[in-house]
Order: C-alpha cells, then sequence, then structure tokens
C-alpha cells in the first residue's frame, strides 16, 4: 500500500506515514524487499523487545483504538494514540486518572501536546469528564 493508501485507511496525513515508515525502517522493524523496493516487510525485531518498567511493574497493556477514534478526520494522530493510552487505565472508585507528565513519558512528547490533545478529545466528545484536579503538589485530570 502506498502512503496515500494507509493515509486514507487510517485518517493520517500521507506524510506522517511516509516518516513512520522510515523511522520503522531505520530502526529495524521493517525491510524493504530485494526485489520491490515499494514492498515492506515486518522483521522479528519487535519479538525481542523488553516491556517497559512503569511504577516498578513491567507495562504490558494492550491499546485498541476502535474505528470510531482513528477514522475520525476531526482529531489529530496525536489525540487519536492518546485516546488509546487513555482507554488502557484502570477505572478506580473515583474514575479514570492521569497526570500530563506520566503519559507524555509514556508517548514521548511534550506535557503541553497531552493538554492539547485531551481538550481536542473532549471537544469532540470523546471523554465524558474531562477536570483539572489541583492539589499542594500536583494536578491530576479526571477523565
Amino acid at each position: 500500500m502506498t502512503n496515500v493508501d494507509i493515509g486514507k485507511l487510517f485518517s493520517l496525513h500521507p506524510n506522517i506515514v511516509g516518516l513512520c515508515r522510515k523511522s520503522l525502517l531505520n530502526k529495524g522493524y521493517l525491510v524493504k524487499d530485494t526485489e520491490d523496493k515499494r514492498i515492506h516487510y515486518l522483521t522479528d525485531k519487535l519479538s525481542g523487545i523488553e516491556l517497559p518498567i512503569i511504577n516498578g511493574k513491567k507495562d504490558s497493556r494492550e491499546c485498541i483504538v476502535p474505528f470510531e477514534i482513528y477514522n475520525n478526520p476531526n482529531l489529530k494522530t496525536g489525540s487519536k494514540l492518546l485516546w488509546g493510552e487513555y482507554n488502557t487505565m484502570s477505572k478506580t472508585e473515583n474514575g479514570y486518572y492521569s497526570k500530563r507528565e506520566t503519559n507524555s513519558k509514556r508517548m514521548n512528547v511534550s506535557d503541553g501536546s497531552i493538554t492539547n490533545w485531551t481538550k481536542e478529545l473532549f471537544a469532540n466528545e470523546f471523554l465524558e469528564v474531562y477536570e483539572v484536579k489541583s492539589g499542594y503538589i500536583t494536578k491530576n485530570k479526571k477523565l
């Protein structure tokens, strides 16, 4: 599939698809076919990756992004991925809580990006509640 085809399938800009494909090639997760350079194959490099340790435990969560999210043209790519990240959290008695700093470290983006994407998800009605809980030291968001 071309970058344009993949972009249409996942409602992503073709340039983002191209950048991600190059990154996967550079990191060894994809290889090009020896005869037709337009064809790419997955490698087995992913099987050798150690799961990250977060709060003393291996992070083995799975992120599932449904069609309504990844195909939504009103959401930026980061917002779609953040929704998947929020979807992996466990519900507590007080709802879902997530620190902006924790999500920014997991996704390797700035704290400001997390804030912008969360506001975008809320504005598009993919989050029911968006409150900032301020305390003496921390700020938490209830989702």
